[in-house]
């Protein structure tokens, strides 16, 4: 299976190809541990998957609390593609992947809940429920070889005799769909989502990596070698890539940080000259609310490279006129070696350089802030430049050909009512599952679902 093909086991889906690159690895990993080796049980987990969220839309339950709701529920709420919910699932599935060699400490998940979150963890978690989980534990497999797929939507949804399980004509509609895609489902592409040892700790490597990519463009502030809003990274995923508003905006500006937000606002700014400066080596603020696959929702500042741009010199640009000016060459130069000197230190590959903007209103958990950065700046171009430096495609600092920034461009009028009446009323108008159920088992709206938390004051 490749991502094209996981785009149309998951139709109707409206996550990135980029995002769905991330998953791919991850969700192919889970199907084998899964025993899915044939063509139904493979339509079976895609279009069950697909369905519960949202084509992969989402990877924790929308709804975070409720007055209804214990202590143990609102801690351990839904997770995962399917949703893991209640503490003693998490502590079944922990014990799971202990006993698969996946973690050392069964009570990983017990501690930690919100790892449920992130790709690796959460499909795995899909894995579990459909080998040992639901109303009839182990035999969803089962059901799926005889092609009973209302069998395996009672297993996913909760059985109940005599009634279809919520959802069920989106169910159905995605098993023809997969089925239709037939063996494709089932090619194996090699995948390794842990890669070699990831960088951990704070980059106090930072000059010395930079420098021989960068030479006198490269300086430092005094006292980066310590400085940072407190505490230590992690093992650092990658980078995110950032402007800061105002080209005037200095190196000292990024490490005193702004009234509303302590500083240092990123561990490196680049400048329009081309000047890179090394700004801190611990965690700072930079990256906000947010989600990406492989790194944890609203935590990126402890697992991501900051790198704040100074652009644009015409401070009233928004997104949508941004296309009126360009970076500078020599800025776009540094960007690029920069990224490339990181993106070959850290091991990762060039998908893991993401823009502010795809971090805060792309990934799986949707649009968690406003954020345009940087610019006008076609990231899968940058990433390909990114690329092609590491590749020794660049003699030197050759001036890259920078695509032609493009009108912004608004959905179309029916694209934009069927993403209203999606958000609003459910797939197919029958509500969202995150957000529970009313009396009669029906899932709410968005609308039921204020009306409930007004009620319930």
């Amino acid at each position: 299976m490749d991502a094209a093909t996981l785009r149309a086991a998951m139709q109707e889906t409206y996550v990135s190809d980029a995002v769905l690159s991330q998953y791919l690895p991850y969700f192919l990993d889970a199907m084998k541990a899964a025993e899915i080796t044939t063509e139904l049980r493979a339509a079976a987990w895609c279009s069950q998957l697909g369905h519960e969220s949202a084509g992969l839309k989402y990877m924790a339950e929308i709804q975070t609390s409720d007055p209804s709701w214990s202590e143990d529920r609102t801690r351990y709420r839904g997770r995962g593609p399917i949703q893991l919910t209640w503490s003693s699932n998490y502590r079944k599935f922990g014990q799971w992947c202990k006993a698969n060699g996946y973690v050392d400490d069964s009570e990983l998940f017990v501690n930690q809940p919100e790892l449920v979150e992130q790709p690796k963890w959460g499909f795995l978690a899909s894995s579990w429920y459909w080998l040992k989980a639901g109303p009839r534990p182990g035999q969803i497999n089962s059901y799926a070889d005889a092609g009973d797929i209302l069998a395996v939507s009672r297993c996913i949804n909760g059985w109940i005799e005599g009634q279809y399980p919520n959802g069920w004509a989106d169910r159905q509609a995605r098993w023809n769909r997969c089925l239709a895609l037939g063996d494709a489902l089932l090619d194996e592409t090699p995948s390794n989502p842990g890669g070699p040892v990831p960088v951990s700790g704070d980059p106090v490597w930072l000059e010395d990596v930079l420098r021989p990519a960068l030479g006198d463009r490269l300086k430092t502030l005094d006292g980066w070698e310590s400085d940072g809003v407190g505490g230590t990274m992690g093992n650092i995923w990658g980078v995110i890539w950032h402007h800061t508003g105002n080209a005037a905006e200095t190196a000292e500006s990024i490490s005193q940080g702004r009234p509303d937000l302590q500083g240092p606002l990123a561990q490196i700014h680049i400048a329009p000259d081309g000047i890179v400066t090394i700004v801190a080596v611990g965690p700072c603020n930079h990256a906000g609310a947010g989600s990406w696959p492989g790194l944890p929702t609203d935590g990126a500042n402890q697992r991501t490279i900051g790198i704040e741009c100074a652009w644009p010199r015409n401070t009233a640009l928004t997104e949508e006129t941004a296309n009126q000016e360009r970076w500078p060459d020599a800025q776009i130069i540094s960007m690029r070696d920069v990224g490339a000197a990181l993106t070959k230190h850290l091991g990762v590959p060039v998908s893991h350089n993401i823009s502010h903007r795809e971090w805060a209103r792309f990934g799986p958990a949707g649009q968690r802030q406003f954020k345009w950065d940087p610019g006008n700046l076609d990231m899968d171009w940058f990433r390909g430049e990114i690329q092609k430096d590491i590749d020794g495609g660049f003699d030197g600092p050759s001036i890259p050909q920078q695509p032609e920034p493009t009108e912004f461009q608004y959905p179309s009028n029916d694209q934009m009512l069927k993403d209203i009446w999606d958000q609003m009323r459910g797939v197919e108008g029958k509500g969202w599952p995150q957000l529970g159920k009313d009396d009669k088992g029906n899932n709410l709206t968005v609308v039921d679902a204020l009306a409930k938390l007004l009620s319930d004051k």
